[in-house]
């Protein structure tokens, strides 16, 4: 059976979403150096992921850091936010919109097994 599990306590999922608009073509290069640098912050202690995402529109891209604590999204709008968003508005030809998502329930599918698939 399904299980739904609360997952609002400080160990849930937080994700720090970046939307581009751009059609520079020097933003790819430019968008892995910045991963780069968000992936160092606090001595990689902040985020443990990183990840590129592409939409239908070839000028739109998402970008998804997955937080490693909620504390740590703490330190990072508190010690980091502002210097990040200074160096994106920089950028020219650049529109950027900024999320944060948290994990509220988490859910488990069906147990399985190697031979059989579902067990119900």
């Amino acid at each position: 059976m399904a299980t739904i599990t609360d997952d609002s306590t400080n160990n849930g999922t937080v994700i720090y979403e970046e939307t581009y608009n751009t059609s520079n073509s020097s933003f790819s290069s430019w968008i892995k150096e910045h991963i780069k640098e968000m992936m160092n912050l606090e001595n990689t202690t902040i985020f443990d992921r990183a990840e590129i995402l592409t939409t239908d529109n070839d000028s739109v891209f998402v970008v998804q850091f997955r937080v490693a604590s909620r504390d740590k999204l703490d330190v990072f709008t508190s010690k980091h936010a502002a210097e990040v968003e200074a160096k994106i508005a920089k950028q020219t030809d650049l529109k950027i919109s900024t999320r944060i998502l948290k994990s509220n329930a988490a859910y488990k599918g069906f147990p399985q097994t190697d031979k059989f698939g579902y067990i119900f």
